[in-house]
């Protein structure tokens, strides 16, 4: 799966939904015989108020992570593990990045084969999940000077999985530069890796 498809999954996820669960949604798609999970991004009060949940929190599997990200990725985990999602490709926009991060450490705990997390404009989720899915493909986008994957702060532990991969923006804005739209046409417009 190329990241501009996925990209589009994830804007699709914003529209329509599989499961939800505690505030939070996926959407399951089959693509040319690849199961692909999306993650949806932040569309409500309560959405925000979980970005906002920053404080620490520790889960017995994963260590120290983000405690709004995990309280979704946790509930539609419970939920979505029923399914046989062995070479899932994993993938998310801004909240949706973080949780679908945050799912794929869960499965890899368990030992689930997983294709690939790809997530754009992703927020930190965790302190040590760089070591749990050191074994997964995985791929970062930021977009010109989207400030969402600057948070939560470094400072206070959290960590990104994978290396960052820029995408140009033709008139930086740190607001307009996390749209997943923007993250479409960044993709349409250069060659990704």
């Amino acid at each position: 799966m190329n990241p501009l498809d996925l990209a589009r999954i994830c804007a699709q996820a914003y529209k329509d939904r599989t499961w939800h669960a505690a505030g939070s949604e996926a959407l399951l798609l089959n693509q040319q015989g690849n199961l692909v999970l999306a993650f949806r991004g932040t569309t409500s009060v309560s959405d925000w108020l979980d970005n906002f949940e920053a404080i620490p929190f520790y889960d017995s599997q994963l260590g120290f992570v983000h405690r709004g990200f995990i309280s979704g990725a946790a509930a539609l985990f419970k939920i979505i593990r029923a399914h046989n999602l062995d070479n899932v490709y994993l993938t998310g926009h801004s909240k949706g990045g973080a949780e679908a991060t945050l799912f794929a450490a869960k499965l890899a705990v368990q030992g689930a084969t997983i294709a690939s997390l790809t997530t754009f404009g992703s927020p930190r989720a965790g302190f040590t999940l760089r070591k749990i899915l050191q074994n997964i493909p995985t791929f970062r986008y930021v977009h010109g000077i989207d400030a969402i994957p600057n948070h939560p702060w470094p400072l206070w532990g959290y960590r990104h999985v994978g290396a960052k991969i820029p995408l140009r923006s033709p008139a930086p804005n740190a607001i307009k530069d996390h749209l997943i739209s923007n993250y479409i046409k960044a993709l349409e417009n250069e060659p990704y890796p």
